[in-house]
């Protein structure tokens, strides 16, 4: 709906992760872990198939991840519980790469390489950036990063400033604490949208 609506490129993270995992896999035997509505949704398995028809998908919900991610317990032993239930089927199925469906998985992957270094990882998020920077760089939008411009105070690798513009539709009080989850310090501002909003 929304890439039919908008000026702009609109970019899921579908199709960077399913064509990421398609490249890497050795074996034709791929895994996709999400929540329960993204793996019920099918949308992983059909782009992987549309892209590579061969390969094998073993897909698997894992409700329990969010939860602990929020709780901040990547470290915790039940997590490593929790992970081996998970994935434990899919190592015995020779599942060479795992796609992590779900944006706050990426922050397992320490733990899920302790239990499985076999795996190649592949991080949705990580594979949206690029196609992103990819759209940017066709359309030379790319900001160079010594350009100036508003900042947050979130650095680059090269010392030089960039900016975070955070949209949400609903900000709770739990935002706070994820916001610190993901990108490490608070950024000045949250703002609230209504995704109808963004059409008009």
């Amino acid at each position: 709906m929304l890439r039919e609506e908008l000026p702009c490129p609109v970019i899921g993270v579908i199709h960077p992760g399913a064509r990421a995992v398609v490249a890497q896999s050795r074996t034709g035997r791929v895994g996709v872990i999400g929540t329960r509505s993204t793996i019920k949704s099918g949308a992983y398995e059909r782009e992987i198939r549309r892209l590579n028809s061969d390969l094998s998908i073993f897909s698997k919900a894992c409700p329990l991840l969010v939860p602990v991610i929020e709780e901040g317990w990547m470290d915790k032993k039940v997590t490593g519980q929790i992970l081996q239930e998970y994935l434990s089927e899919m190592v015995r199925e020779d599942v060479d790469s795992l796609v992590l469906g779900c944006t706050h998985y990426p922050l397992l992957k320490k733990a899920i390489k302790d239990q499985y270094p076999e795996l190649k990882l592949i991080d949705s998020s990580v594979e949206t950036a690029r196609a992103v920077k990819q759209q940017l760089e066709e359309r030379e939008l790319l900001r160079e990063a010594s350009e100036s411009g508003p900042t947050s105070g979130l650095k680059t690798d090269n010392g030089n400033r960039g900016s975070v513009r955070i949209l949400l539709t609903d900000i709770t009080d739990h935002i706070e604490s994820l916001e610190r989850l993901f990108f490490r310090h608070p950024f000045q501002s949250l703002e609230e949208i209504q995704i109808d909003d963004m059409t008009r």
